[in-house]
């Protein structure tokens, strides 16, 4: 299947927010396009293989600088873009990236 053609588990929802990640690179300060407790897409300067394993910090400037972390895998690449599956990721963090996606929506209201 394509990215366009899966069906989403969790809402995504566009903001102010960074991701620092290592996989085959390491990059820092990448911007995240959007974001769900499922997944991040980004644009990155460095394109990784679909398939690799990624380490990321997701930075959120908008809540007071909270981080949450994750393990995943490059889903996709396109275009300069990165699609990240989450793998493993804590409740903790999932509840910093349902904040964060919670008040986006709240701002487009």
């Amino acid at each position: 299947m394509t990215e366009n053609n899966q069906k989403r588990q969790h809402v995504r929802i566009s903001g102010e927010a960074y991701i620092d990640y290592t996989g085959n690179e390491v990059l820092m300060f990448q911007k995240i396009i959007d974001v769900s407790v499922g997944g991040v897409k980004i644009i990155a300067t460095q394109l990784e293989k679909v398939g690799t394993e990624v380490y990321v910090d997701l930075h959120f400037p908008e809540l007071n600088n909270k981080v949450a972390y994750a393990e995943g895998i490059i889903a996709w690449v396109n275009n300069g873009q990165m699609g990240i599956k989450f793998t493993n990721i804590s409740n903790e963090d999932k509840v910093i990236i349902n904040e964060f996606v919670k008040r986006q929506e709240n701002n487009k209201k």
